[in-house]
């Protein structure tokens, strides 16, 4: 219970009057038939009912004015972005989508006041350069360090007949304290509209990084896979993804540093260098906005928090981070609210980055802590003075939009914020403020917000105006420039080796795991490490896992460049289009070490003896540089909260190495000796040299001291067209791609004539097909028709694929020697047989008064499935050993079914393939 003189520190009369002056704009002196009641001493002010008086003493105002002024900081200039209300045609609020950063919302204007104050004067620094705000959107503030610079990103409205093809795009701006206007940094026409550039940021050697989806490095690698060059198209193909960049000050010497298929957005500088940024991880059914971070050099991508913390809003709905900036105490302030819905505003949260990966997963040291403790604890904490509501319902206590620390050691923040308004649904429409009565009175509704100018006390849970909110208006982003200290400078990279240089020149990285059967820290191997890597115990072809599949994403083109039908994709687009850039072997104790080509999103995937995928598919993105290194303990689950790939956060590794140095494992080849905490991968490297990936699976067994005869799954024992070029074949290079397109690769294996010893002919269609060899119709067998003729159900797709992937119903001849339909009788589930009924349930008679049977169609479930070689057992099983199709395909047509049903099982895999509309 608070006093009757004071709340929270001030005294109630100055509460009252900002209170009421808050109201006064609220309210937009609409509500004049309501009374004014006088607020309890004791109770909340937020949830007091207020009604604006007729006038307010001019003295009054500038007194309180005063007053706050004297409470706020006087000599930090403070900029912030106001905006036209965004509406729609029933002036509601329009739904905003987070994962939309293209957007363009004119009606936006730039502002700078010498203090944060309420009587400080207001200076437009975008009128200085465009006069017309309707056609203006402006956003993504940011402050250098030292206070004197202020970036934001810019985009003007589109030119009619323009000549030169150049329409405005979103630019990174820069304005210096003192100097008349801002300039976009980059001056060029030409190259500033090579891309939209957002969200910037400055690095400690004043460098630039920003996100933009001109993809700079990514459209050069097109270049040499033969492809035209273009912006890919995020996975949800609603436009082209934004990946982090990096620009020198004046603009020049950009480089793309990340290469997510979706967007990467808002990069923040962490105190250690690092770039902390949301990724948007949407690979097949994925839909997640969490914190990666990654080095200015582009380096050691790892997750840092929130990949499972998307249902931290209120009452456990989905909420993303928005807005996040670093906090002095080196936490994340960020705007908690939903990715897509309506509204403008959420919560202010501080989320403890270095203490936990997740909401409630902390790090070792968080969990020694709180078990010392014996306390519970959760990353995130709500800055809120009230509780604010950021699922659909009402807000009593209004919404945040921006937030900016002032770093002056006060604990304070600049803060847009709107109080919670109702409105009539009775014409003529009257705005109120929100109470605890009206919130769920069905004669209201929610109002417009109001996101005015204030600062926000986080000691004292005081917030006071800087800037009364105008109707029709809101203050969206804030920021304060003021000076900070610098974040630590992580140089770039410099090859450190001869090994490393050759890396370089490549065009390729490391990538070492020490063991796939580590799962969250867990041994998910059956036998457990120690029995696999002693040959004597487990054979090589019992080991579980024995290679990596690595996977490259296939970027889509807007329908400028290539337009090509939704069949394209297959019967799934869940996997989108995919390419495979190798296989690499995994050593008995689960570790792999090898080379992937650089500057590319890219996934794995472990498999089998037979190169069959037995793991989930990696559906999140990894890259590397040219040179880098990238080291994990093993793989993960989908569902796991455990920390993965975050190295002070991840547990410890299951597999800890050899014990000692000079020993060889047990009953191991001798020649194969490793030095201490070695895994076999790394001992491998040291006397053989790191890997590269290979084009063909080929089982091979070091460890055994009698190694079994090699098996070998190459694209050379193909008959029909590899998906690979042959050079690839003989040696593999960065640039080589595996591509598998339905009609090129796969389709031509049914119709390949295959004639057994004894002089059967086992070619597919002579028996899987509708008409026999004199041309005589036929039920094929199976009810499998593999014919390349254009399908019954989708003519941009042949038959062959239709009937491998997709259920189907049986056919039948009829007495006339026609192909037709089978309908059965079903039965009920005593065995009775089914009859014909009304829709009330009543039996249907013929004239006769006979009931008429129920027939229905049969079933014939597909043989393939796009999951993967695994869930298509049913087909792949007939050619095993004693299979009723053994030998019929060989073991690389075999591999070739697999590994493409292992990627999806996609029509085609390069949209330059598949016909244009």
């Amino acid at each position: 219970m608070k006093s009757s003189s004071t709340l929270h520190g001030h005294p109630l009369w100055v509460w009252l009057t900002l209170i009421t002056l808050a109201s006064l704009v609220a309210c937009g002196q609409q509500d004049d038939a309501a009374l004014l009641i006088p607020i309890d001493s004791n109770a909340n002010p937020s949830t007091a009912r207020i009604a604006p008086p007729a006038s307010q003493d001019a003295a009054v105002v500038e007194q309180i004015s005063s007053q706050a002024s004297d409470l706020l900081a006087r000599d930090l200039p403070i900029a912030y972005i106001k905006r036209l209300l965004p509406v729609d045609a029933d002036s509601m609020m329009n739904v905003s989508d987070l994962t939309s950063p293209s957007a363009f919302n004119p009606g936006a204007t730039l502002h700078l006041r010498a203090r944060a104050a309420a009587n400080a004067i207001e200076l437009n620094l975008s009128s200085a350069v465009f006069s017309d705000a309707a056609l203006v959107d402006i956003k993504d503030l940011e402050v250098s360090t030292d206070g004197q610079q202020l970036l934001f990103a810019l985009r003007t409205a589109e030119l009619e007949d323009d000549d030169d093809g150049l329409q405005p795009t979103w630019d990174i701006w820069l304005y210096t304290l003192g100097s008349a206007a801002p300039r976009r940094i980059i001056g060029a026409d030409i190259n500033a509209e090579a891309g939209d550039d957002i969200a910037p940021a400055f690095l400690p050697d004043g460098r630039i990084v920003f996100s933009s989806n001109r993809q700079r490095r990514s459209r050069s690698l097109l270049l040499d896979d033969g492809k035209p060059q273009y912006s890919g198209l995020a996975e949800n193909e609603a436009d082209a993804a934004f990946n982090l960049h990096i620009m020198d000050a004046d603009g020049d010497n950009i480089t793309q540093i990340s290469f997510n298929q979706s967007h990467d957005l808002d990069p923040t500088l962490l105190d250690n260098g690092r770039i902390l940024f949301l990724r948007w991880d949407h690979v097949a059914n994925r839909d997640k906005l969490s914190f990666y971070s990654l080095t200015p050099n582009g380096e050691e991508l790892q997750i840092e928090y929130g990949y499972h913390s998307q249902f931290t809003g209120t009452e456990d709905t989905s909420a993303t981070f928005w807005q996040n900036r670093l906090l002095p105490d080196g936490s994340i302030l960020a705007n908690l609210r939903p990715a897509r819905g309506i509204g403008l505003g959420g919560d202010l949260v501080r989320i403890d980055i270095n203490g936990f990966s997740d909401f409630s997963s902390p790090t070792p040291n968080v969990m020694q802590a709180a078990a010392a403790n014996t306390i519970d604890q959760t990353a995130q904490r709500s800055l809120a003075p009230q509780p604010v509501v950021t699922n659909a319902a009402l807000s009593l206590f209004g919404h945040y939009h921006g937030a900016y620390p002032l770093f002056d050691g006060t604990d304070r923040l600049l803060v847009s914020w709107s109080q919670c308004r109702l409105q009539t649904l009775i014409l003529p429409r009257t705005i109120v403020s929100c109470d605890v009565d009206r919130i769920d009175d069905p004669a209201y509704r929610a109002a417009p917000p109001l996101f005015g100018l204030w600062l926000l006390d986080l000691q004292t849970q005081t917030q006071l105006p800087i800037a009364l909110p105008v109707e029709g208006e809101m203050v969206t982003e804030v920021a304060v420039m003021a000076s900070r200290p610098v974040a630590q400078f992580l140089p770039p990279q410099i090859a450190s080796s001869d090994q490393q240089q050759q890396w370089v020149d490549a065009g390729v990285g490391l990538v070492q795991i020490r063991s796939v059967y580590d799962i969250a820290g867990m041994d998910s191997s059956a036998q457990g490490i120690a029995q696999l890597i002693d040959p004597q115990q487990t054979l090589a072809s019992a080991r579980p896992a024995r290679f990596l599949r690595i996977v490259k994403a296939v970027s889509q083109p807007n329908d400028e460049v290539r337009d090509i039908s939704n069949s394209a994709f297959g019967v799934s687009r869940g996997q989108g289009m995919r390419e495979i850039l190798g296989y690499v072997p995994v050593e008995p104790d689960g570790s792999a070490r090898f080379l992937v080509p650089a500057d590319i999103a890219f996934g794995l995937s472990v498999l089998d003896s037979k190169g069959r995928r037995i793991s989930e598919r990696h559906n999140n993105w990894l890259h590397m540089n040219a040179g880098s290194q990238m080291v994990c303990n093993g793989c993960h689950t989908a569902n796991s909260e455990t920390a993965h790939g975050r190295p002070n956060a991840e547990p410890t590794s299951i597999n800890t190495g050899a014990p000692t140095s000079g020993t060889p494992w047990p009953n191991t080849a001798p020649n194969l000796i490793p030095e201490m905490a070695e895994t076999m991968a790394m001992t491998l490297a040291r006397i053989r040299g790191t890997a590269s990936p290979s084009v063909d699976v080929v089982l091979h067994d070091d460890w055994s001291e009698v190694p079994p005869a090699d098996i070998t799954y190459a694209y050379a024992d193909l008959t029909t067209a590899a998906p690979v070029s042959e050079a690839c074949q003989v040696q593999w290079q960065a640039g080589c791609r595996i591509t598998i397109n339905y009609p090129q690769h796969l389709a031509p294996l049914w119709s390949k004539q295959r004639i057994s010893p004894n002089n059967v002919d086992n070619t597919c269609i002579s028996c899987h097909s509708l008409v026999d060899a004199a041309g005589n119709p036929r039920v094929p067998a199976a009810q499998l028709d593999l014919s390349n003729t254009p399908s019954a159900t989708n003519d941009e797709q042949v038959t062959s694929y239709r009937e491998l992937l997709s259920n189907d119903q049986a056919l039948i001849l009829d007495p006339t020697g026609t192909l037709i339909t089978e309908l059965v009788q079903p039965t009920d589930n005593a065995g009775n047989l089914l009859f014909q009924t009304d829709v009330d349930g009543t039996l249907v008679l013929d004239s006769n008064g006979d009931r008429l049977p129920l027939l229905v169609t049969v079933n014939v479930p597909r043989s393939l499935s796009a999951n993967g070689a695994l869930a298509s057992q049913r087909f792949l099983t007939k050619f095993d050993a004693n299979g009723s199709h053994q030998d019929r395909l060989t073991p690389a047509e075999l591999r070739l079914i697999a590994e493409w049903l292992d990627i999806g099982a996609q029509y085609y895999n390069n949209p330059f393939a598949a016909p244009a509309n």
